[in-house]
């Protein structure tokens, strides 16, 4: 019986193809990260069901903040919103961070329940997310104000918000995502999806 001989080169080259297409963004899609919450990153994943969250212990913890409307006006309204608290209080200080560097950080939208976001996806059918997918749904998610790829804001996120465990989960294609859609997913989790889709987005 002959044994079959294959160069190393060859089984080299095979494992890194699998690693690329495992890890690359585009062409394998987003591996499996999860926040430290247990909830996955990347990709389009159910958070509510019709009796509850689908990890059972998560608990809300949302606390009351003054936010701006999304509209994108000079004169923005404030508005009360909800947000997880641990989300909150790392957003305080990454804020705090970025005014220091002169750019300022405005939520616009955070926590939503399944009926707000079924309202948000009658107004934006083909931009919004079904109900029960959100990332708002955990209130660990936010739209900034004013916020856009070529914004010195973007640029500033972009560098920096995976330190306070922000990141940009829905990164840019030529077709898709959202500059202002940041998540707390913590700090771990967050440098680890940095490093792996950092230049993506």
């Amino acid at each position: 019986m002959k044994r079959l001989h294959i160069p190393v080169f060859t089984l080299l080259f095979i494992f890194l193809t699998g690693c690329f297409q495992t890890y690359n963004g585009y062409r394998g899609g987003p591996p499996k990260i999860y926040d430290k919450y247990g909830f996955p990153i990347g990709g389009k994943n159910q958070f509510l069901t019709n009796d509850g969250f689908v990890v059972r212990d998560f608990q809300l913890d949302l606390e009351a903040m003054t936010g701006v409307g999304c509209s994108g006006s000079a004169a923005q309204e404030y508005v009360r919103m909800y947000m997880h608290q641990e989300a909150l209080s790392q957003f305080e200080v990454m804020q705090s961070a970025a005014r220091k560097d002169g750019v300022r950080l405005s939520i616009c939208s955070a926590y939503r329940d399944y009926e707000h976001q079924k309202q948000v996806k009658r107004q934006l059918p083909g931009k919004a997310i079904d109900a029960g997918y959100s990332e708002h749904h955990l209130g660990t998610a936010v739209d900034l104000a004013n916020v856009w790829w070529s914004s010195s804001s973007f640029r500033w996120l972009k560098a920096n918000a995976h330190q306070y465990g922000f990141i940009l989960s829905y990164y840019r294609t030529s077709t898709s995502g959202e500059a202002n859609h940041w998540r707390y997913v913590g700090q771990g989790a967050a440098q680890q999806y940095h490093d792996w889709f950092g230049d993506q987005y």
